[in-house]
């Protein structure tokens, strides 16, 4: 028997065979083999754990006969680095002759002062490699990676199926010769949430004890699912259980401060009754107080109390029965109009901060102004500027139209 693990086990041999994300896999494969008439010179592979974003690029290697190098963000930690390691391998042939795939996974990783520059450096390598470089990161609304997306296309991988997860466990199952009870399949398909390393591990990790039962796959336990806005809100709004609630809270995606905004939005929309609302209301204002110390003090004891006052201020408003529509936050709405304009200042000041040694607060306070005025006199000159600091096209346009 095979001592290698079934996750590495079973990667397919080509991109036919990957699970899911059909049209991703193909706009990988396309990419690679067109790599040199591509307008951006990487791909980032976006998306949670276990979706299928490293053993695609495995995949598409081998279909093509591609050599590949794969290279953890752990193993380059800064700009020195990334340059020795990353920056000899993309500007070299093969030994072999064959075409060759950078692979950096976990590129979202990097952080803190022993990364400094190592983003810019990638960039910078990418801009002049002779061959794909494919990185992968699990956020792509991760800050860090602001300005590494205009150099790079984004394609994001979703979450799997469970009917999907359950087709590749069978296959692996009946290729190893598993005796299995009936229905341990759905079950650890189920548990996965998702996660198609998670599940063939789980599968590996039981088959180690001869048959497995159904009541061996309740010893793995659930993986906690993440919950999004709507589903909070509907849990907060429909539920009275508070256990329940709580739990929806902690487990949501969704930060505190958004949610009271959310609540607060909503909750008029689903109480009529006008004493009701105003208990709501005063017991969210609390929580606002709470939330407002944290900031002040960063007394973040205080966290508990923010969250269980949210959900009181829920419990006790006596609440219509029936559906409402949900709207989003005036606030929220506003921020996401100014989206794109943000994300272009911030990922300016971005730059600056990197190259200036300073904060990104202070930068777009005191350096993003400086740009924009320079840009205003003598456009030659910023322009330059917005060279050496390695902006992307959706900067430099931003600042021609603020002209």
């Amino acid at each position: 028997m095979s001592s290698e693990p079934w996750v590495r086990k079973y990667f397919p041999n080509n991109s036919k065979g990957i699970v899911g994300n059909k049209k991703v896999v193909q706009r990988l494969l396309e990419f690679v083999q067109d790599y040199k008439k591509q307008k951006k010179k990487a791909v980032l592979l976006v998306g949670g754990t276990g979706v299928g974003k490293t053993a695609s690029v495995y995949a598409v290697a081998a279909e093509l006969n591609y050599e590949l190098l794969e290279i953890n963000s752990s193993q380059v930690m800064n700009a020195d680095s990334v340059k020795n390691v990353i920056g000899n391998a993309a500007n070299t042939m093969s030994l072999t002759g064959r075409g060759k795939i950078i692979l950096i996974d976990d590129v979202d990783a990097f952080s803190g002062r022993k990364d400094r520059g190592g983003i810019s450096e990638i960039i910078d390598v990418i801009k002049k490699s002779g061959n794909p470089i494919i990185l992968t990161a699990l956020n792509q609304w991760n800050q860090k990676l602001r300005t590494l997306k205009n150099h790079a296309e984004v394609l994001q991988f979703r979450k799997l199926m469970k009917s999907q997860i359950k087709v590749l466990l069978k296959l692996i199952a009946d290729s190893e010769e598993l005796c299995l009870e009936q229905g341990v399949i759905e079950l650890v398909a189920e548990k996965s949430r998702g996660d198609m390393r998670a599940a063939i591990t789980d599968l590996e990790v039981l088959a180690t004890g001869g048959k497995v039962l159904q009541q061996d796959v309740e010893t793995l336990g659930y993986r906690e699912k993440t919950l999004g806005v709507f589903e909070v809100l509907d849990k907060m709004f429909h539920s009275q259980d508070y256990h329940e609630i709580v739990k929806a809270v902690r487990n949501s995606d969704v930060n505190l401060d958004e949610l009271l905004l959310w609540v607060a939005e909503n909750l008029p929309r689903r109480v009529k009754d006008r004493d009701s609302l105003i208990k709501a209301y005063e017991t969210l204002a609390e929580a606002d107080l709470f939330r407002a110390r944290i900031r002040k003090r960063q007394h973040w004891r205080f966290l508990v109390y923010v969250q269980d006052l949210l959900v009181l201020a829920v419990m006790l408003a006596e609440k219509n029965r029936g559906w409402f529509k949900t709207e989003r936050p005036s606030k929220i709405a506003k921020l996401w109009k100014t989206k794109s304009e943000r994300n272009v200042r911030a990922s300016i000041s971005a730059a600056f901060a990197e190259n200036c040694h300073t904060s990104a607060r202070q930068a777009e306070k005191v350096y993003l102004p400086f740009l924009k005025t320079l840009s205003l006199v003598n456009w030659k000159k910023a322009s330059e500027l917005c060279a050496s600091l390695k902006l992307g096209e959706k900067e430099v346009e931003w600042l021609k139209n603020s002209i």
